[in-house]
């Protein structure tokens, strides 16, 4: 054994050989160890970093927004409420975003917030992708904002690690897409992550209790002292027992305040209507909807919103199963009040004094109405014209005319084919009628056939008309009805039932009517105004003659005869557009009225009689 020690040893000597035969080798691989070392060190930075990045949920107020009690009271009273599924119909630019970011920015609420406009996703993987990091993140940024829910993190977990799995799925060349049953999953996480949550009590609340029943068994009175009570006059009684229940309410909210408040979870999709347009699957969407009225109507663990500006995304709802289980907030124009006030508070200082003159609010709101995002836009461009910009020439309203005569041109290409050839083909390769583009499908299918992918009519069934479905007579006989005096709206039901559903379906897709269908929060226009109106408008009807005139022979009725869903303007300037166009077609006078108008200069038009 002593003799092997003596020995000489030669391990390592044939790297030594090799370092010195092959030095380029040795330089290169250094080279990547070098290379490796950097980019593992940049990843752990840029980790470093992303984990210093604050997730925020809740909104913050908008700057310089103008506050509408009534419709904000609405709001609230819908989420201080037991949890529901809430749809939020209103117009574009009309604030239904601004009006949830100052109701939902306050400490009360956590929101999964999701906005359609700048989507995160546009197919079921990155849906799901997109879910899942917001889940997340929510229950990682409760466990460190809130004292005593720190093992929240841990159910932040579940949703990382879900993920984690799927992405290995496809990579391991598995599943190429995520499949329903991972979206069921996903919302079946969320589901038990909330219910834990409802049901979880911090740390120190026990202890808590415990002193609070000890506080209040030594505040109980002991016999001689009930016996004193008793021989007291009622009057001793009120004013001694005043400062002691006072002491007691006193103590309370500062027990209250050691106790954290749980945070109402809002699951809020802005611009709801877009989903059918990014997600295809019908199946995946109906899961993601049933599982809502899961988390809703069910169990109540969280608020539901989705706001649109869409009126058929009710439909869409309808066809689903789901808008019988919703509540409905249907948000308008500010009233003629709010609108004053805000033109007099927050536009009218920042007007020079020298062009205060040429904007008077009467005429103005004529025009405008109460879009108060027109009337910022009108006062904008009068100031950077230097006074100089009549309403005519405005952007709003040459959008709205211009919009008008696109949309009746358009109509009147199938209004001059022959009566055989009126009805627009099922099929055909150049498209007439001015279209405009919406995400919700003119048509769905609920159950695809199984053979739609070998059928090419199938596939083709489901793309929409391009041809416009009504005629030019049946926009100006609409057009004329909403600029009669007293006239606000008409009937929805009644109006399909005159001119046919798709007609009036192709109006509201236009975005030349608005379709509600309930009544909104606040009444627009003045109430005083409103009120003088429908008297007289009943009284007229009351009579014969009045209401042959008031009529006009067209047999749309008024606003006041039903009840059901209404159509509208989509704005105020486009009723106003719609007088202008009327003036330009010649049929703005009573014996146009009876269906006697001038043909136009821009499309050649039927007369009205023959309608």
């Amino acid at each position: 054994m002593p003799n092997d020690v003596q020995k000489r040893n030669f391990f390592g000597l044939g790297e030594i050989v090799s370092v010195i035969a092959n030095p380029g080798e040795t330089v290169r691989s250094l080279a990547e160890s070098r290379k490796l070392l950097q980019e593992a060190r940049q990843e752990i930075h840029e980790s470093r970093e992303r984990a210093q990045l604050p997730a925020t949920h809740t909104f913050s107020p908008l700057p310089g927004f103008f506050p509408r009690p009534a419709e904000m009271q609405a709001i609230e009273r819908a989420l201080d409420g037991i949890p529901s599924f809430t749809v939020l119909f209103g117009a574009s630019s009309v604030g239904k975003t601004a009006l949830l970011r100052e109701v939902l920015s306050r400490d009360t609420y956590h929101v999964l917030h999701f906005d359609l406009r700048i989507a995160g996703f546009a197919d079921i993987s990155s849906l799901y992708m997109s879910f899942s990091r917001q889940m997340e993140q929510y229950f990682e940024t409760l466990s460190k904002t809130m004292e005593g829910y720190e093992e929240f993190e841990k159910e932040s977990w579940s949703f990382k690690h879900d993920r984690l799995n799927v992405e290995r799925r496809i990579e391991n060349g598995g599943a190429a897409v995520v499949k329903t049953s991972d979206i069921a999953r996903l919302m079946e996480l969320f589901q038990s992550s909330l219910l834990r949550y409802w049901q979880f009590e911090p740390k120190g609340t026990e202890s808590s209790s415990e002193s609070d029943t000890t506080k209040v068994e030594n505040s109980t009175p002991s016999e001689g002292e009930r016996k004193l009570q008793k021989n007291r006059p009622p009057a001793q009684d009120v004013s001694e027992a005043g400062p002691s229940s006072r002491t007691v309410n006193e103590k309370a909210p500062e027990q209250s305040e050691q106790k954290p408040t749980k945070k109402m979870p809002v699951f809020f999709i802005d611009e709801a209507h877009k989903l059918p347009a990014l997600i295809k699957s019908i199946e995946a969407m109906k899961c993601i909807l049933d599982s809502m009225l899961v988390l809703t109507k069910q169990d109540r663990l969280c608020h539901v919103i989705h706001a649109t500006s869409d009126s058929f995304y009710q439909t869409w709802l309808r066809q689903l199963n789901v808008m019988q289980h919703c509540k409905i907030i249907s948000i308008g124009d500010c009233s003629k009040v709010e609108t004053r006030a805000y033109f007099m508070e927050k536009l009218l200082p920042n007007v020079p004094e020298r062009l205060q003159h040429g904007l008077e609010f009467s005429s103005l709101y004529e025009v405008f109405g109460g879009k108060l995002a027109h009337w910022a836009d009108y006062v904008a461009d009068y100031v950077n014209a230097n006074g100089d910009l009549p309403v005519k020439k405005s952007s709003h309203f040459l959008q709205a005319h211009a919009l008008l005569n696109l949309q009746i041109i358009h109509a009147s290409e199938v209004e001059a084919q022959p009566s055989g050839a009126r009805q627009p083909p099922r099929r055909t390769s150049t498209p007439r009628g001015f279209k405009i583009y919406s995400p919700i499908p003119t048509s769905m299918p609920i159950a695809p056939s199984p053979t739609a992918a070998e059928d090419g009519e199938e596939q083709q069934a489901d793309i929409p008309n391009p041809s416009s479905s009504f005629t030019a007579i049946q926009l100006l006989k609409v057009m004329r009805k909403l600029t009669e005096p007293g006239v606000t709206s008409l009937p929805y039901f009644l109006l399909c039932r005159e001119l046919g559903v798709r007609a009036v379906d192709d109006m509201v897709r236009g975005r030349i009517l608005e379709l509600r269908w309930m009544e909104t929060v606040t009444r627009e226009g003045s109430d005083a105004e409103e009120a003088y109106v429908e008297d007289i408008r009943d009284s007229v009807l009351d009579g014969g003659e009045g209401h042959s005139r008031g009529h006009g022979g067209g047999g749309i009725p008024s606003t006041k005869e039903v009840m059901g869903p209404k159509l509208v303007p989509t704005t105020p300037v486009m009723r106003y557009a719609m007088r202008e166009v009327l003036g330009e077609y010649g049929i703005d006078d009573d014996d146009a009225r009876e269906g006697e108008g001038e043909r136009s200069e821009y499309a050649s038009l039927s007369d009205v009689e023959e309608y």
